[in-house]
């Protein structure tokens, strides 16, 4: 009975691994199978490298500053900035407090507009 159970447990566990290898991905997004070696393409991966660098609140753009003291900021104050960039876009990211409430996060471009 012994030899059953051990015969069986290396029996599953040669199972997984021949399940496991069965494909791999690189990361170009292309897929090879074990069993035909064929590489298929699922897709490409974009550069999602994203920088953020941090900004003293006075550096900040005119645009931007006037954007933080105008009617829609009324009452928050910049607590940290920080100037995001990837590959298409570049932001200011300014954290908010006001007492009393949750910090907040407004994103804005250089123009002072507000960014998504």
């Amino acid at each position: 009975m012994k030899k059953v159970i051990v015969a069986s447990v290396a029996l599953f566990f040669a199972a997984i691994s021949t399940v496991n290898a069965q494909t791999t991905t690189t990361n170009t997004g292309k897929e090879t199978t074990a069993n035909t070696g064929k590489v298929v393409t699922t897709g490409v991966q974009q550069d999602t490298t994203v920088k953020k660098t941090p900004v003293v609140i006075t550096d900040l753009p005119a645009p931007v500053q006037q954007t933080l003291t105008g009617d829609d900021y009324k009452g928050w104050t910049p607590s940290s900035a920080f100037l995001v960039t990837s590959k298409d876009k570049e932001y200011y990211e300014v954290k908010l407090a006001k007492e009393g409430s949750t910090p907040n996060v407004v994103k804005l471009n250089k123009e002072g507009k507000k960014v998504d």
